[in-house]
């Protein structure tokens, strides 16, 4: 019996600093993606989240949340300085990333992620869903936190309007 103890002490202790380490990594991970960010180094910065994003796949929150959508706003960057072929692929993992972060309402990014999404769906000219994002943007954001250029978000949205004008048009 006391074998028995033992070894479930030394699991748990195990299982509790493989649990911690993780945290560790993830943190690290994180705190050094923001470093590369700040210096606008958005191809590091990605990589680092994508990795944090790996680690918390199966988890919900605030954490989750935080990872998708800053490795959202380094794609949506990525897909502006991108070649053609890049810039398409950029702009759909940054959607990606966005309607992820959007999984969880509750979290001080979601309103903001609907704004960066609507950037990334007009990258990729998704005009509709780019306009269906602005709206949601406007509905859910909180005015004392999620500031916006009233001027550039209406130049926005009447070039996706225009350019679906257009597209009907062809």
């Amino acid at each position: 019996m006391a074998k028995i103890k033992t070894l479930f002490i030394i699991v748990v202790a195990v299982f509790g600093l493989a649990c911690s380490t993780q945290a560790q990594n993830l943190d690290n991970l994180v705190l050094k993606s923001f470093e590369h960010m700040k210096k606008q180094e958005w191809s590091d910065a990605q990589v680092l989240l994508e990795k944090a994003a790996g680690i918390v796949q199966n988890r919900k929150g605030h954490q989750v949340a935080i990872i998708h959508y800053n490795k959202g706003y380094c794609e949506l960057r990525l897909s502006k300085v991108a070649n053609a072929e890049k810039k398409q692929h950029y702009a759909e993992l940054a959607n990606t990333s966005f309607t992820t972060c959007q999984r969880f309402p509750s979290n001080i990014f979601y309103a903001k992620s609907f704004y960066y999404q609507a950037l990334a769906n007009m990258q990729s000219g998704q005009y509709e869903s780019a306009l269906n994002a602005f709206n949601q943007f406007l509905k859910n954001r909180n005015p004392a936190r999620d500031s916006y250029d009233k001027g550039l978000l209406n130049l926005y949205k009447a070039t996706c309007h225009f350019k679906l004008v257009a597209q009907q048009a062809e």
